[in-house]
């Protein structure tokens, strides 16, 4: 089956993603534990790990995915979590994309968090979680419509994104000011990205 933009859709189905020297697993309540007092971020994103990702999780709000290094006694490194998103895209923004809709909301999946544990290089981590969260939208696409991964990045992280082939969504007229820039990624853009 090919999409409008004649890349074929994958049909793959992502649980476990083994890469290069880790994988990444749906946090359990066991890992709250190895989680332990290890910086993976700022506060905020080491507060989110140690104190809401499980609960959410629980409450089917967002699913967290840890990486960990089988030789490591189950130390957790990295982490990546996911929900469901809609972006309001301006026309020429869907345009770029080849879309045809006149629907200004357009469905994605979201990177709403992702961190590194200090001493990780990010650039190999991070882009293996992306890489994570690019299947699994991909899987989640052939289930309910998904054309997007986006992300709200922090003013620190918009150059990793932006060497993944992120780029900024354009504000909608009347929007807020926020401290994270907006980004999407096409799922179905003309070609998969070189980091796949």
């Amino acid at each position: 089956m090919r999409r409008p933009c004649g890349r074929p859709c994958s049909r793959s189905r992502v649980t476990k993603l083994a890469v290069a020297e880790f994988e990444l697993t749906v946090l359990v309540e066991e890992d709250l534990q190895a989680l332990g007092s290890a910086v993976y971020g700022n506060e905020d994103l080491d507060e989110f790990v140690r104190k809401d990702a499980f609960g959410l999780g629980l409450d089917h709000v967002t699913t967290t995915y840890v990486a960990r290094h089988p030789s490591e006694l189950g130390a957790i490194f990295g982490y990546v979590s996911l929900v469901t998103d809609c972006v309001r895209l301006q026309p020429a923004e869907r345009e770029g994309m080849g879309l045809t809709t006149e629907f200004e909301v357009i469905p994605a999946v979201k990177i709403a968090r992702l961190a590194c544990r200090q001493g990780r290089v990010k650039e190999n981590t991070g882009t293996a979680m992306v890489r994570y969260a690019y299947l699994g939208a991909v899987r989640i696409s052939n289930i309910a419509a998904a054309r997007l991964l986006t992300v709200d990045a922090k003013a620190e992280s918009v150059e990793f994104y932006e060497k993944l082939g992120f780029v900024r969504n354009e504000k909608s007229p009347g929007a807020r000011a926020r401290e994270t820039v907006s980004m999407r990624l096409d799922l179905f853009g003309p070609a998969e990205p070189s980091w796949l």
